[in-house]
């Protein structure tokens, strides 16, 4: 199982990858109230789409199966007027590594 904040951390370690790899800019002051996906992110489509992969990545190595990301099974997500933060991805990632098989 991983936790709200190990995923969050795990985000964290993503973002920072991106930046190093110029994909993204740097990242201002990261919080788990930090955007990922909406207005006020710093990540262009690309960029979130290589955020997502890189995750399932890192959650397949973690949790020994493979997890997939899905917006629309994310509580705070609204398709009607994306906005997705850390806090919202982590928990969701949190609910995710506890289901079974």
């Amino acid at each position: 199982m991983i936790s709200q904040n190990e995923s969050a951390n795990m985000i964290r370690d993503c973002i920072e990858s991106l930046v190093r790899s110029g994909t993204i800019e740097v990242q201002n002051n990261f919080t788990v109230q930090t955007v990922l996906l909406g207005r006020d992110s710093n990540l262009d489509s690309l960029g979130f789409i290589t955020l997502i992969t890189e995750l399932e990545d890192r959650l397949e190595k973690a949790v020994g199966r493979e997890i997939y990301l899905v917006l629309d099974e994310i509580d705070e997500f609204n398709i009607d007027n994306p906005s997705l933060t850390v806090a919202s991805l982590s928990k969701y990632i949190e609910t995710l590594s506890q289901k079974e098989l």
